[in-house]
């Protein structure tokens, strides 16, 4: 069976929809989601000598959400620095 693009996103758009409207995503998750799609993806943070690591760290993060946007309770992770 050949499907067409216009199938394609067709049966696409409708899946979604029925998948938005049954109520599988909550409001919370979809407040998530909206918020992801509202927040920057790259920042970068400049300090002076008194400045300390961390200090930067949370300065960068600040516009992308926090580190919570990134990494659950629990995870560990490295931040490397360039």
């Amino acid at each position: 069976m050949y499907l067409t693009r216009r199938a394609f996103f067709k049966g696409t758009v409708g899946v979604l929809s029925a998948w938005a409207t049954t109520g599988l995503v909550s409001r919370s998750e979809w407040a998530r989601l909206a918020q992801a799609f509202e927040l920057r993806d790259v920042a970068a943070a400049q300090g002076t000598d008194d400045d300390t690591p961390e200090t930067l760290l949370r300065t960068a993060l600040e516009p992308l959400g926090g580190i919570e946007r990134f990494v659950s309770p629990g995870q560990s992770v490295a931040i490397k620095p360039n």
